[in-house]
């Protein structure tokens, strides 16, 4: 196979990006009007990003890392997807499994679509009731997955454990150590190092290395 040029590469990387964004919003749309998701649409998808992560993971991983303005909870689920797979990938696991992740990872925050937006945008500290809500929703996004069908299991971990914690400080089970999956693990430190290494428009963000230290010096937690 040809190989492609690191431009070429960047732009097939953002294509796919753009184009898992609009899968998503579709999906939200869907749900919201009382639809059920049918994983089968989003297959497609799953094995273009799939076939990025391969052929070149370090591309779509850094194209990741940009957020526009006003997007940041769609890129974010969109990128989780992505660094789902090229974790996997790394972790030598076979394509079904990596799919599963992609999966999980683009659905993963589905649940705050039950969570009033005033919350979800709230600049200052939230209440200990707003923070209920928030906590809520890795069960809201496993029930709203479960009523489709066909999620699989493995995705449905990544949804319903990306908040819990090893030494069960997490939600929202409060699950400790091997209670927690490999996937739920997994998704829980995408997770905090999309969060962290994300360029937005505002506020700061965390060089990757010092990212990768955090999570190593919070092992065990």
């Amino acid at each position: 196979q040809e190989p492609k040029s690191l431009e070429d590469e960047f732009y097939e990387a953002r294509r796919l990006m753009k184009k898992a964004r609009a899968e998503l919003e579709n999906a939200i749309k869907a749900i919201q009007s009382g639809e059920k998701i049918k994983t089968d649409t989003v297959k497609p998808l799953l094995e273009e990003i799939f076939k990025s992560v391969t052929e070149n993971k370090d591309a779509i991983v850094t194209v990741c890392r940009k957020k526009p303005k006003g997007g940041y909870a769609l890129e974010h689920s969109v990128s989780h997807c992505a660094l789902m797979m090229a974790f996997g990938q790394a972790l030598e696991m076979e394509k079904e499994a990596l799919l599963d992740l992609g999966l999980g990872g683009l659905f993963h925050d589905i649940g705050n679509i039950k969570i009033p937006h005033a919350i979800l945008n709230k600049p200052g500290k939230l209440t200990p009731q707003e923070m209920g809500a928030i906590k809520k929703h890795p069960l809201w996004g496993g029930e709203l997955m479960k009523e489709s069908g066909d999620f699989p299991e493995r995705a449905m971990a990544v949804i319903m454990e990306h908040h819990e914690r090893l030494d069960g400080t997490g939600y929202p089970y409060q699950l400790k150590e091997h209670a927690i999956s490999l996937f739920g693990q997994m998704a829980s430190i995408v997770d905090v190092f999309d969060a962290s290494t994300s360029i937005r428009p505002y506020g700061a963000v965390t060089d990757p290395c010092l990212a990768i230290k955090g999570l190593f010096e919070g092992a065990g937690k």
